[in-house]
């Protein structure tokens, strides 16, 4: 079934208020990623129903935090162990557990799930691991995506 091409108008985001609605609004904050390469953001939606945040690949930020802060959800990336990654090449550019977790508690959101996790971390090795409260204090809802 042939369909038509979508339409696409194309525009540069920064910082700030993206787009809004009657009752929701897109906001962005930059995320620390593969500087200078690239300029990464990070997104947040708020509606009367709640907040999601999506940083997308980023190592943990103050600029994250911030956007993040109250928010319902905050769908974190987690690439791997915080052991495996401090100071390796991915540290700089991506989040590990600990990192996650550390990010949601001091933005106080209300759940925390962690998304586009390494390869390691479905392993049968990482099946049975500790699961419960982290050190990070994290005393709300976390879940792996």
């Amino acid at each position: 079934m042939p369909r038509s091409k979508p339409e696409v108008d194309p525009h540069n985001m920064g910082p700030g208020l993206i787009k809004s609605g009657g009752n929701w609004e897109v906001t962005a904050a930059p995320a620390d990623h593969v500087q200078p390469y690239l300029d990464s953001l990070a997104y947040r939606i708020d509606t009367p129903d709640g907040s999601v945040v999506l940083p997308g690949d980023t190592a943990p930020c103050d600029t994250v935090t911030e956007l993040a802060r109250g928010a319902d959800v905050l769908m974190m990336m987690c690439w791997e162990s915080h052991d495996r990654m401090d100071g390796n090449e991915h540290s700089g550019a991506s989040s590990s557990i600990l990192g996650a977790a550390e990010t949601a508690a001091e933005a106080q959101v209300k759940q925390l799930v962690m998304v586009h996790i390494g390869a390691r971390l479905t392993t049968a090795e990482m099946k049975g691991a500790p699961r419960g409260r982290s050190s990070a204090g994290l005393e709300r809802q976390t879940y792996l995506g």
